[in-house]
């Protein structure tokens, strides 16, 4: 027999009895007594969250197939040699290989994807807080939580945000700044 007071090992709060089928952890859980406001930043963030996993993953693996493939390029060149192949076969493989390092050097792949996984953790670990901490709140504690929530998502999208932008700078990767402004001179001749 269970208690009011028992809590159940996969909640944050006390254990009211069996569910109704399995348990669907995929459902974002939204703290009750959420202004809709606050549901929609709430919604936001959830989003930005799956937004930078899903980033962070392209870029790692993108990172790890160049790497791989700048491997067998480079390591294909002497085996080239070795068998008197044509100049232009191991130059070409040569070429693959610088090519597949410059991708790398220009789309800053590994280090983009690591810093997109680092904000994805930090804002998860946010919405994990907020989640556990709101059970049982009244309004006023709630709204407090909330802008602890808020400080927290803006902390982490300021250091994130800012070190990823001068990572893209550095590699001369896209920028979310826009181009300078520029005016066109026409020329009279």
């Amino acid at each position: 027999m269970s208690t009011e007071n028992e809590e159940h090992p996969a909640s944050a709060g006390p254990w009211d009895g069996p569910r109704d089928g399995p348990r669907d952890d995929t459902a974002p859980f939204h703290p009750t007594g959420l202004r809709p406001n606050e549901e929609a930043y709430l919604a936001s963030v959830e989003r930005l969250i799956d937004r930078y996993t899903q980033d962070g993953r392209r870029r790692l693996r993108r990172y790890v197939l160049s790497s791989v493939a700048a491997m067998a390029f480079a390591s294909a060149v002497p085996v080239a040699i070795a068998a008197d192949a044509s100049g232009w076969v191991a130059a070409s493989l040569g070429g693959a290989a610088a090519l597949a390092l410059g991708l790398q050097q220009l789309l800053q792949d590994q280090r983009l994807g690591t810093e997109c996984h680092a904000m994805a953790v930090d804002l998860s670990r946010a919405v994990r807080r907020l989640r556990y901490q709101s059970d049982g709140l009244s309004a006023d504690e709630l709204r407090r939580w909330f802008r602890t929530f808020m400080a927290e998502v803006e902390e982490a999208d300021h250091a994130h945000g800012s070190t990823m932008l001068d990572l893209m700078r550095q590699g001369g990767g896209r920028s979310n700044q826009p181009a300078p402004h520029r005016t066109s001179r026409h020329v009279a001749g």
